[in-house]
């Protein structure tokens, strides 16, 4: 396991889909009323995390994305109501544009049309935009929540569909070849949570994710809006961010509150335990974390998970050197099985491993 830091705390992780090992931190500090932060770049090398470059932001920065074709742009989602794009070998600003002067909470890029950028915005709206390297012009807006969306994502198959999640506690599914109203609403009438992101399942264009601020994970399909296929408690508190592997479309990482990486299986449409790793023994909150798209260009099967904490520690570790987890029918945890060899684990980090300790509750509605 690998390790370094930033100065704020590392609100976002996102590798790179074409630069084996490179990944983008956007740093956020929550503690400052500034609210001041930087985005940097990093690459997973054997022995260390080396730093590599980085763009000059303005103000803290909620998310980044990677642009899908242009292998050195990136986007920006800012707390100071701005939108970005930047080459990040040069360093170089290509356009900022002003939002609706509310906080940028989520940026996400179309896998299927590369100059359509979508956002969700602090006042409750998500907007699609159309971008090139000259010009960001505003395509739509949707707005039916009533509290902050905290995640806007595309469904990665159906370029014409996209997601949002919110404080409300609703997910609300979009057509844009429709009106601007929205085609499906997701709720769980049992636990009415504020949510804290959103995810699709990359094989599927209808299976999504979803995660509260309790704690719960959620697991949809979009075409059953009445209820959750499975959920259960995952984490201690919030779950502060959800990652689909696209190297492997059955597992789902999720980031805690409580400091901890887990990963779960989606694959017969439940929600069952895999492996969990944990994060910072002493003060971190896990805020986001990310898996490199990349394995599959190489030889390893073994890919390299990346997470943040709100201390600004960010942590590399390969899915082999986390702790296994096997669960019976129940949702209790029957064995745990150690990576071999054992690697030496750094001072302020551990494998959490929970001996005689039940799972979180597991529901399903199969």
């Amino acid at each position: 396991m690998l390790k370094t830091s930033i100065p704020q705390g590392a609100q976002y992780l996102r590798f790179s889909r074409f630069h084996n090992d490179c990944f983008a931190v956007a740093g956020f500090d929550h503690e400052s009323w500034r609210h001041s932060g930087s985005v940097s770049i990093f690459h997973v090398g054997q022995d260390a995390i080396s730093n590599i470059g980085g763009i000059s932001v303005e103000s803290a920065t909620w998310e980044v994305d990677w642009h899908p074709s242009n292998h050195e742009l990136l986007f920006t989602a800012s707390h100071n109501s701005l939108l970005g794009l930047w080459n990040v070998s040069r360093n170089q600003k290509i356009f900022q544009k002003r939002t609706d002067g509310s906080a940028v909470l989520s940026v996400s890029v179309s896998e299927i049309d590369s100059e359509l950028l979508l956002t969700s915005s602090e006042s409750g709206r998500s907007f699609i935009w159309r971008v090139s390297p000259a010009s960001c012009e505003l395509s739509g807006q949707f707005a039916e929540h009533s509290r902050s969306v905290v995640k806007s994502r595309w469904n990665v198959n159906k370029g014409c569909v996209f997601g949002s999640a919110s404080l409300d506690g609703l997910v609300k599914i979009w057509d844009v070849r429709q009106s601007a109203r929205s085609v499906a609403t997701l709720v769980d009438s049992s636990s009415s949570f504020p949510l804290s992101t959103l995810e699709w399942i990359t094989d599927s264009d209808h299976l999504l994710a979803s995660g509260s601020q309790a704690g719960h994970l959620f697991l949809w399909d979009t075409r059953n809006a009445s209820r959750p296929l499975a959920y259960r408690v995952c984490h201690e508190g919030a779950v502060s961010s959800l990652c689909a592997m696209t190297s492997f479309p059955h597992l789902l990482t999720t980031t805690g509150a409580d400091g901890l990486v887990r990963i779960w299986s989606v694959a017969r449409s439940t929600i069952d335990f895999e492996f969990e790793h944990g994060f910072l023994a002493k003060q971190g909150r896990c805020l986001s974390c990310d898996v490199d798209p990349c394995v599959r260009s190489r030889t390893t099967t073994d890919p390299v998970v990346v997470a943040g904490s709100s201390d600004g520690t960010v942590l590399a570790a390969r899915l082999s050197e986390m702790t296994r987890i096997s669960e019976n029918d129940a949702g209790k945890i029957m064995k745990v099985e150690l990576p071999q060899p054992r690697k030496t684990i750094d001072a302020d980090a551990f494998l959490w491993i929970r001996r005689n300790e039940p799972a979180p509750a597991v529901h399903s509605n199969i």
